[in-house]
């Protein structure tokens, strides 16, 4: 489900997304993407990030990091 949303925000296959992708390898995901995908995150799965954790998460990875340390399996 994580995968289809980020898809779905960066307009690119599910297929491409890994828990390596994220701004320095994918040229859609710029900084306002990176903020209107938080706030779909934030949103879907019913968290809230702090602003230190939104600017600490760079990949795929570490966004399903913060949401485990959330209690969230993404």
């Amino acid at each position: 489900m994580l995968a289809e949303l980020l898809a779905d925000h960066l307009d690119v296959p599910a297929t491409d997304i890994t828990d390596d992708t994220g701004p320095d390898n994918l040229a859609s995901w710029t900084s306002l993407a990176h903020i209107e995908l938080i706030t779909a995150v934030e949103s879907v799965y019913g968290v809230r990030f702090t602003s230190y954790e939104i600017q600490s998460i760079a990949t795929v990875g570490s966004l399903r990091g913060a949401l485990r340390d959330k209690g969230v399996t993404a």
